[in-house]
This record gives structure tokens, sequence and C-alpha cells, in this order.
């Protein structure tokens, strides 16, 4: 609805009073339709933080009405209800509480994906999308990784190009640097395979695959806790599309010789992607420059050059800053906070008549013509 908010909570608060006065009073979901690409979604990515791992021992300052599932769960809720994605990405989900919760999720109007594990793990990832706007041909559920293949419901003609959304959790400490890009490596080899294989379905040769050539130009979204940093030689390989050169090199912890299995050089066609914060700042509230507890960046949305940024989610206050966060809190319900963005593709739905604000290009509009720091709302 009009009425939501749109942010996380503690986000400098969108300035639709600015909106209302330069349109005339003109509602904001009135003028969003004009200046907004007529076909674009939105995605947000968030480590929940499974009840599992929520032990007072580990978050001593958290009491229990506030660590509780009991009392984040509902909180979780409505933070997704007010960020209002197309596409939601959740890491740590615990699988045995998925049923209850699915429910609050479907009440949001989403359909839902959900990792399969081997029964060994409790938690999971798990992919939400928009009921009535988008559908899942498929997914795979990889380790550390839950690939789903989504169309637009409203697509009129045959072939339009699927989006592949990644939802990753990549393994976690600095001594797991070699597990974390064997999971990449993997994440990528499937990425390619799927999308040859649906080139080829779609061309008439199911049997006669080019995975090298058919990745260029696939709409390609990783999104999730990759328990690395800008800092990392993952990072690095990601957006520059190699590993650093120096073999000295030590970054989050991962010496490049780890990472790089000796000498032997990695590409990959679909690299490099693009980093969504590093290439666009949020249109008000701070720079992202944190999004774990302890004050590290290790949540990204990396996007293939089939897919178009429009806009970064405003984040919260807590993220511009790289001291520890005293997290989950009352006013945070997890250990991490979200990131979100408007994002386009060749076959993306038709625009929300109703969205909002951070989805609106107009407020940007707004704010960079009144002020480059917009007035904080009551909601």
């Amino acid at each position: 609805p009009a009425s939501r908010g749109g942010m996380p909570s503690g986000a400098g608060m969108a300035p639709s009073r600015a909106v209302m006065l330069l349109a005339g009073l003109c509602p904001t979901s009135v003028l969003s339709t004009a200046l907004s690409p007529d076909h674009s979604f939105s995605l947000v990515s968030w480590n929940i933080l499974a009840p599992t791992f929520a032990s007072p021992s580990r978050y001593p300052w958290a009491p229990p009405d506030v660590l509780g599932w009991s009392a984040r769960s509902p909180r979780i809720v409505s933070a997704l209800s007010n960020m209002d994605a197309d596409v939601v990405c959740l890491q740590e989900v615990e699988v045995a509480l998925w049923g209850e919760f699915f429910c609050q999720l479907s009440d949001l109007g989403y359909d839902a994906v959900l990792q399969k594990t081997d029964g060994k793990h409790p938690i999971a990832n798990a992919v939400l999308y928009r009921r009535g706007a988008l559908r899942c041909v498929r997914s795979e559920s990889r380790s550390r990784v839950l690939i789903t293949v989504l169309e637009a419901v409203d697509a009129a003609v045959t072939g339009t190009e699927p989006l592949y959304v990644a939802n990753v959790h990549l393994e976690a400490g600095a001594e797991k640097a070699a597990q974390r890009f064997c999971q990449i490596k993997s994440l990528l080899r499937r990425l390619q395979l799927q999308r040859a294989c649906d080139v080829a379905e779609t061309q008439g040769r199911p049997r006669a695959l080019s995975p090298s050539a058919d990745i260029h130009g696939a709409a390609v979204v990783l999104a999730g806790d990759f328990n690395f940093d800008r800092r990392s030689a993952l990072h690095h390989l990601l957006s520059t599309g190699k590993l650093p050169e120096d073999p000295l090199v030590t970054s989050f912890g991962e010496p490049s010789a780890i990472v790089r299995k000796g000498s032997i050089p990695y590409s990959h066609p679909l690299l490099p992607l693009a980093d969504t914060y590093a290439d666009c700042s949020p249109p008000w509230g701070p720079p992202l420059r944190s999004s774990y507890r302890n004050g590290r960046l290790l949540d990204f949305i990396w996007h293939s050059d089939g897919v178009q940024c429009l806009r970064v989610m405003p984040i919260a206050t807590e993220a511009g800053s790289q001291q520890p966060h005293r997290i989950p809190s009352g006013a945070h319900p997890s250990d991490h906070l979200p990131v979100g963005a408007l994002l386009s593709w060749s076959g993306a739905p038709r625009a929300r008549i109703v969205a909002p604000s951070w989805q609106q290009m107009c407020v940007e509009s707004v704010v960079s013509s009144r002020s480059s720091k917009p007035p904080t709302q009551k909601r």
C-alpha cells in the first residue's frame, strides 16, 4: 500500500512531503508511473539470523524479549512489508519453522522457494517472489546457494529473457577462503550451464550447448551473505573478472595464494559483475559501509551486464558506519542489515503503479533538486 515506508528501520525517511509540494499535492504513487521505467523489479537481500544461532551467550546485550524468535519474526515480516520488494533473498531461514513463517510471508503476497538441504543442516536460503508479477520456472539447490529462474507473468512474447537469481550464503571464516572460492566457481558453472540449456532449447538445438557463448548477455543477479568484504580477493574476482596478481596480497584473512590454487589463473565469461552499492549511491541517507554487526560489509547484490541497476535502497543509519553494531536489537531483528536495489532486465514485469518511496525514481529527482539531506518524516 501507498502508506508503506519502504525502508529498513532507522533509514533516512523518504521526503514524501517535498514530493507532494512539488507535484501540487499529487500522490507519489501517481508520480511513480511518469518517471520510473515501464518495466522494473525490486530486490532485497537479508540474512535474518536463524533461531539456532541466536543464543544469549552470542548476543549478551539482547534481552529475551528482543532475541527470541517469537519476538523477532513479526518484526522481520513487518520490515519486509515496509521494504515491499518484488524479489526477496533470505539467508538463515530455520527449516523447521519455515511452514509457519511462510504463512506470514504469503499474506504479504509472496510465493516462495526454499532451498533443499540434506536434513543435516537446520538452515537454508529462501527466495520470495511477488505473486501475480513473477513466476518461478525452476530452481536448483547447491551447496550454500539457491538458484531460481524467474520470468514475468505478463510476458507476452514466447522466449522472453528469464532472470537467473542466485541467493548466496557462502562459508564463513577467514580460514574458509578456499571453500568460498569453490562455491563461487561451482555457482558460476551452474549458471552458465542453465543459461546454455535455455538458449539451446529456445533455438531448437537442445543437444548442442554453447555455454561460453550463451552466457553473454544473460540477466543474472547474485545476492546474499558472501562472508567477504570489498578488500577480499573474491570481491576483486567478481568485480574485475580476475584474482589479484600479487600472491602476497592478504585481504580479509584471505591470502591470494590460497584462493588461486597455486599459479593457475581463473576466469569466467560471466565476469565481471557489478556491485550495485559500489556503482550507485542511495538516493538519500548514508552510503553503505557495513551490513553485519561487527561493522563489516558482507552482504552484496551483484548483477551481470544483462541487468541494469536503476537505484539502490536507502539503508539503516547503522549501515552507514563501520563501527560494531549491538544488533539484534529492538529496532533491528537480525545481526545483519538488509540491502536492496531497483533493477531492470529485458524481460522484467511491468512496474507497479503503487510502490514504496525508495522504488519511485521521482523521489530522487525531488531530493537532488531541493536538498542533499532530505527532511525526516514520522511514520
